[in-house]
């Protein structure tokens, strides 16, 4: 369902003002003037969960730039308003985002703390698809605290009454093999073979990442072994855009282990794959992720000459709404790729009311169009863009996320889909 943002025009103009006076950062772009801003616009949204997320991004940016005391300070507040929550749905969504947090700090008392109350808000959701979503998102979060072989069973435990009830399990055993080849490949690519309902994409994608977490410690002929049978496992689904997908993160992971010619050939038929998905819409997007992965490993070439396809193919889409997320997505593909006349050209397209899937969605573009802008160190034109975004969560989400690639250039764009 489309939503509009109902604005006023002239406190606009003031807003914009302000915003952009905040933003005059006198001694260059530094995380200090960022830092500075982004606290700025914290206190003005108004929403509970948006400021949540809000704040628990901008605590990933303080502990980024060392600023330990800051981020647990943040992350404190943040879990407090998530307590607060009425909803029980919301309530432990945000609660295990700040319990992820806290365990990914190294706080895990806090942690644990605040992962009981998690649990004690999903008690009171009624089984069904919405639980098994939120019980899956908490386990694989008290993972990172507890070690992978304390959840597994719960995990495995799962309810399977739906197809997507079997989807969210799977995901959440995905998640779980992944973290647990940092530490033992073999456990990891067990549980992987073991994903043998629900969404099997997510068992291809889960030897792909499995390979790239163990890429240090394990043998190259395992490496490839698990990318192989990641490989295939993406061959066998059905529609294309998983196809697409599953294929994309195997050759990700094969260009990082310097299998460049291999990864050349999964890139190209993930872009065939792609080709053949099951609507406009999903052949758009799909060719738009696979040229946002190939920007995270610097391919920006490749990436620039599929765009232009993916930006033809969604303009054919019939539906609106589904037309507009993929210009958002296209948006982001662009700007993190370094074709920013693409770019502006997908954007123009948004309206700037529009709310989709519970996102302003121009909003949510100018964010990644500020990620791409200082991953290519465009830095002024990174902060205009930021000091541009209305809605003050996208506008604290594109200054942490500044911060982030000012300290780690070479960090991927954060996932914003499947």
């Amino acid at each position: 369902m489309i939503m509009r943002i109902q604005t006023v025009f002239l406190p606009a103009l003031f807003l914009y003002a302000s915003v952009c006076a905040a933003f005059a950062c006198s001694e260059g772009v530094t995380t200090d003037c960022l830092l500075e801003a982004a606290h700025d616009a914290l206190p003005s949204i108004e929403s509970r969960a948006d400021w949540v997320d809000a704040a628990l991004e901008l605590a990933r940016a303080e502990a980024a730039v060392g600023r330990k005391r800051e981020a647990m300070t943040l992350l404190l507040k943040a879990v407090a308003r998530a307590g607060g929550e009425p909803d029980p749905k919301s309530r432990a969504s945000q609660l295990t985002a700040g319990a992820e947090a806290l365990a990914l700090q190294q706080a895990e008392g806090l942690a644990a703390d605040v992962f009981s109350a998690a649990e004690r808000a999903l008690e009171q959701i009624p089984a069904g698809d919405k639980r098994s979503d939120l019980l899956g998102r908490l386990l694989a979060a008290r993972a990172i605290m507890e070690g992978v072989p304390s959840v597994l069973s719960a995990a495995l435990a799962m309810p399977e009454e739906t197809e997507t009830q079997s989807s969210y399990r799977a995901r959440t055993l995905e998640e779980l093999a992944t973290l647990r080849a940092q530490e033992d490949f073999a456990a990891a690519t067990a549980i992987v073979g073991g994903i043998s309902s629900g969404l099997r994409y997510y068992q291809a994608v889960g030897y792909a990442h499995s390979a790239a977490e163990a890429a240090g410690h394990a043998g190259e002929d395992e490496l490839l072994a698990a990318l192989a049978a990641a490989s295939d496992a993406a061959r066998s689904l059905s529609e294309g855009y998983f196809v697409a997908g599953a294929l994309r993160e195997a050759a990700v992971v094969m260009d990082t282990l310097k299998q460049s010619d291999r990864a050349d050939r999964l890139f190209s038929e993930a872009v065939a794959a792609a080709r053949e998905a099951g609507s406009l819409q999903q052949q758009a997007r799909a060719i738009s992720r696979i040229a946002s992965e190939m920007a995270d490993i610097k391919r920006h070439t490749a990436a620039r000459a599929l765009l232009p396809e993916a930006s033809k193919i969604a303009q054919q889409e019939p539906s609106e709404q589904l037309r507009l997320w993929s210009y958002y997505e296209i948006c982001g593909s662009a700007a993190f790729a370094g074709d920013f006349q693409l770019a502006n050209t997908v954007l123009s397209e948004i309206p700037s009311d529009i709310v989709l899937f519970g996102r302003p969605l121009y909003a949510a573009a100018q964010r990644d169009m500020v990620f791409g802008l200082t991953r290519h160190r465009r830095l002024e034109e990174g902060l205009a863009m930021a000091a541009r975004i209305g809605p003050a969560r996208e506008r604290v989400q594109a200054l942490s996320r500044m911060i982030g690639l000012l300290v780690d250039p070479g960090q991927p764009a954060l996932p914003r889909y499947l």
